[in-house]
């Protein structure tokens, strides 16, 4: 849970611009032998807005990490 206040409401262009959001995350960990080991998350954010004028927000996220760890053998 991420709630967004701003001190000057509204703003410049006449916007409430307070909000809640909710961000969720899952992932997974890669290990594939003694080279290669790494991350793999997806990451969904929702942001609702107090101002009716503004539209809710939507974002699906993707993040990940790769490790080569070769050897002199490898």
């Amino acid at each position: 849970y991420t709630p967004r206040l701003h001190n000057e409401k509204p703003d410049r262009n006449g916007f409430n611009r307070d909000s809640d959001g909710y961000e969720f995350g899952a992932g997974v960990e890669v290990v594939s032998g003694p080279i290669w080991t790494g991350e793999l998350g997806l990451t969904y954010l929702h942001r609702n807005y107090q101002d009716s004028g503004l539209n809710s927000a939507n974002a699906l996220g993707l993040s990940g990490e790769l490790t080569w760890s070769p050897s002199e053998l490898t």
